[in-house]
């Protein structure tokens, strides 16, 4: 929690309540607008989306930008968002964390594209890269809402990584991609203004290639490193497009593997080691940019055991953090060639780790997951225009 600070959607919802109190009669008349409109925000969008069926002035009402941003400033909880590739093209899925432990029970979204190739989100919008054979573009939806959207131009360059801003004020939106697999090169699509340009500002710093992109709040983050090889962790704030760089909490070993995520409104880095000392570690970035420690897991004494029983030992197995939500870390485990396990003829499998109870779940086969999110469900939408035609 931030205390009392009050974000900009706060203010906004003011003006829109007034609005509303002027524009429209009550939902009913055994109950006021407001507690009403309390109870509704709390609901989850799924149900929110039957309710527009009830009547006029509730789909008005359900549809409305001012009800959109009292829903998100209402809903904490959070979703996963998943991408899976399958024999005729990618599907996106989501899931709740009681739900993360078995892929039979994640949830297709709505929007969805064969040719889905990553996603990134923000406030509740997904941006997609699909690649396909008439070529690249990107496109922008609520994928628990929306089913279709128009696509952003065909993309002159190659994308290496990208992540993704949405403003749910103006509903406007903005695109980092890194276009050179080797130097820190990038374009901005600003969706206010349509087409690509280089960032405002450039970094003080030479850098190699950004990679596992993320938007937390306005900044997205990736990590790089500096001629000297030492990684770290570089955040370009959307709005002013200003650079900053933030050195890791601990020095990232290179023969373990980490991931940043988006939680709770605040950066993560994960990161586990997968050989003899066997620990999962997990930070979390304070608004004064600095690094807490929230968990230091010793996997061995938890279950590892258990765990290099099942996968043969510890030079037959990578384990790798896909995502960190609620008091459940998410781990992929990917199979050495030499394996055979021909009961379930994949190398792809998967395994939660409850971080309250200290317990590992059953490892279960991951469906060839390229990509786990953190996903808060919202009521945003935006009109998206065709450029580039």
């Amino acid at each position: 929690m931030i205390g009392s600070f009050k974000s900009p959607l706060q203010f906004l919802l003011k003006d829109f309540q007034r609005e509303r109190e002027e524009e429209m009669g009550s939902l009913s008349g055994d109950m006021p607008d407001d507690p009403m409109i309390k109870i509704l925000a709390a609901l989850p969008v799924k149900s929110i989306c039957k309710f527009k069926a009830v009547s006029k002035s509730w789909e008005s009402l359900l549809s409305s930008h001012h009800f959109a941003i009292n829903h998100s400033l209402s809903t904490s909880h959070s979703l996963s968002l998943s991408l899976h590739y399958q024999k005729y093209g990618s599907q996106m899925f989501c899931a709740s964390s009681q739900d993360i432990s078995d892929p039979r029970s994640y949830t297709k979204t709505r929007f969805q594209h064969q040719d889905l190739c990553w996603v990134a989100c923000n406030n509740g919008m997904v941006c997609c890269l699909i690649v396909s054979k008439m070529g690249s573009f990107f496109t922008v939806a609520n994928p628990l809402i929306q089913t279709v959207s128009i696509p952003i131009s065909n993309l002159e360059f190659h994308v290496y990584d990208f992540g993704f801003y949405f403003e749910p004020i103006t509903l406007s939106y903005k695109i980092l991609v890194n276009i050179d697999r080797k130097v820190g090169a990038f374009f901005i699509f600003d969706s206010s203004v349509g087409g690509w340009r280089p960032p405002r500002n450039e970094t003080q710093i030479q850098l190699k290639a950004l990679f596992m992109m993320v938007c937390v709040g306005s900044t997205c983050y990736g990590i790089s490193s500096e001629e000297q090889g030492e990684r770290l962790i570089m955040g370009l704030e959307m709005e002013r497009e200003e650079w900053e760089s933030i050195q890791t909490p601990a020095k990232i070993v290179e023969e373990g593997f980490y991931k940043i995520q988006e939680r709770d409104g605040r950066l993560c880095l994960v990161q586990v080691i997968p050989d003899s000392r066997a620990q999962a570690q997990i930070w979390v970035l304070s608004e004064g940019k600095k690094w807490t420690q929230l968990m230091n897991l010793d996997l061995k004494q938890l279950g590892w055991n258990k765990l290099e029983q099942s996968v043969v030992g510890f030079a037959d197995f990578l384990l790798f953090p896909h995502l960190w939500i609620d008091d459940r870390l998410l781990l992929g485990i990917k199979l050495s060639e030499e394996v055979a396990f021909n009961d379930l003829y994949t190398s792809d499998l998967q395994v939660v780790y409850n971080c309250k109870s200290g317990q590992f779940g059953e490892i279960v086969v991951d469906a060839d997951i390229s990509c786990v999110l953190m996903y808060k469900p919202t009521l945003f939408t935006c009109q998206i225009e065709p450029y580039g035609k």
